[in-house]
C-alpha cells in the first residue's frame, strides 16, 4: 500500500489564489483607462514568477501576456490589459475552486 506524498505547496497555492483573485477583482473595478500601469506591472510580474514556483501556469502564461501589453502599448491596449486582467481573474477563481476541491476529495477518501 503506498501512501500519498503530502502537497507541500498546499496552503501556499492556496493563498496565492485566494490573494490573486481577489487582487485581480479589485483592478476590474478601475475602467481600463484608469489603471495604474506601473502597480498592474509590478502585481503581474510576481504571479508570473509565484504561479510558475506553485504549478500554475495559466496564470504565469497570461501574466506575461500582461506585462508584454504593458512594455509594448499600442491603441486600444488598455482595454486589452484589462481584459486579459479578466481571464485573469477567471483563472484564479477556477484554480481556486478546483484546488479546493481536490482537497475536499483527499480529505474524504
Amino acid at each position: 500500500m503506498s501512501e500519498k506524498s503530502p502537497d507541500l505547496f498546499f496552503e501556499l497555492r492556496l493563498r496565492f489564489l485566494s490573494e490573486g483573485r481577489d487582487a485581480a477583482a479589485l483592478l476590474l473595478e478601475t475602467s481600463p483607462e484608469s489603471l495604474n500601469l506601473p502597480a498592474v506591472k509590478t502585481l503581474v510580474h510576481s504571479w508570473a514568477g509565484i504561479g510558475g514556483m506553485l504549478g500554475c501556469p495559466q496564470i504565469t502564461m497570461q501574466a506575461r501576456i500582461i506585462e508584454q501589453l504593458i512594455r509594448e502599448p499600442y491603441e486600444g491596449s488598455r482595454q486589452d490589459i484589462w481584459n486579459a486582467l479578466n481571464a485573469s481573474h477567471s483563472f484564479f477563481r477556477d484554480k481556486l475552486t478546483a484546488h479546493s476541491c481536490s482537497n475536499a476529495m483527499e480529505v474524504l477518501s
